[in-house]
Parts: structure tokens; C-alpha cells; sequence
């Protein structure tokens, strides 16, 4: 067992790979229903001036793919102790001693805590600064603000079979996501 905290692209990409697959969720969801799956909340925000309702749909889009993506996770994580992405990759999560999963707090913790410190709250400039950050800090070797409890399990696997995973995985899971949101009428 390691602490995989040295790893910063192996984690990331596991990262994005679930925040992916959510988003291909809610796009196949709203290709079935044919637009957005929230009317009531898309004529509210055409009540407000248009700048306005263009930053809250552009936000949205963000925030609410990773907000799902951590509550995911969170249930992932504390009973089966991985994500498909974090599997994909190669990566389990056990308690610090190494010997269980997550018990649901600790996994509620540690969502919440990665969408705050480790997302930025999904929100586009706010993320790529907490991204940037926690990387900082898993090259130095530093816990990040949500894993003071835990521990990871990371197979062994050659760089470059963990970079064609990614690559394979992100490609089978965004062509659909593209085609479907086209079928939605392009937004989320």
C-alpha cells in the first residue's frame, strides 16, 4: 500500500474520468427528454438580464457535473472503495490503516472536502486555482485538506498503459457525450 499523494496525474485523471462519465449521464438524461431536464429553472433564468443568466448557465454546467460527481463518489467510495475512474487508473481508497474502505462519513468528508479545496466548487477559474494548488502540494508529498484519513491502494502498471487507459477511456466516454448533447440541442 501507498499513499499515492506523489501521483498528482494519476489522480487527476481519475478525477476527470468520473466528472466525465456524470456528465455523459446528464447528457444521454437530457437527449431522452429532449432539452434540458430543468425547464422550470431555464425560464426562471430567462427573466434575468441575459449577462447574468449567461455566467449562471455557464456556471451551472460546471458546478453541477462535479457536484454529482462527489456525491458519486461519495457512495462509491464506502462500498466498493473505488470509482470507475479511479479504477480505471488503477487506484482503491482504504482507511489509514489500510485493512477497510471508507465508512460513509469519512467518505462524505472527503467528497465534500475535494469539492471545496480540490474543485473549487466546480466553479471555472476558482477550480483551476484549487487544481493547481493541491497538484503543488501532492509534488511536495503533502496530505491534501481531504485525506487526513485515508490511504490509497495503487496497482502496479506501467506509465504508459495508465496514459493509454486515460486516453481510451476519455475518447469512449466523450464521443458519445459530444453526440448526445447534440441531440439535446447542446446544453446541459
Amino acid at each position: 500500500m501507498i499513499n499515492a499523494t506523489t501521483h498528482p496525474w494519476v489522480r487527476f485523471g481519475a478525477t476527470s474520468l468520473d466528472i466525465a462519465l456524470v456528465n455523459l449521464c446528464l447528457a444521454a438524461a437530457e437527449a431522452a427528454h429532449g432539452g434540458p431536464l430543468f425547464p422550470q429553472l431555464s425560464a426562471l433564468l430567462q427573466t434575468v438580464p441575459i449577462n447574468l443568466v449567461q455566467r449562471l448557465a455557464a456556471m451551472a454546467d460546471t458546478v453541477i457535473p462535479c457536484l454529482l460527481a462527489a456525491a458519486v463518489e461519495a457512495v462509491l467510495l464506502c462500498t466498493v472503495g473505488t470509482t470507475p475512474g479511479k479504477a480505471l487508473m488503477g487506484l482503491e481508497l482504504r482507511r489509514a490503516d489500510g485493512a477497510q474502505k471508507l465508512t460513509p462519513a469519512q467518505s462524505a468528508a472527503r467528497a465534500a472536502g475535494k469539492f471545496v479545496y480540490g474543485n473549487g466548487l466546480g466553479i471555472v477559474l476558482v477550480a483551476a486555482i484549487a487544481q493547481i494548488r493541491s497538484f503543488d502540494l501532492a509534488l511536495e508529498g503533502k496530505p491534501l485538506h481531504w485525506e487526513a484519513d485515508h490511504s490509497y491502494q495503487m496497482k502496479e502498471r506501467a506509465n504508459g498503459a495508465r496514459i493509454a487507459t486515460y486516453l481510451i477511456a476519455a475518447a469512449a466516454i466523450g464521443a458519445p457525450m459530444f453526440w448526445l448533447r447534440s441531440l439535446a440541442g447542446g446544453g446541459a
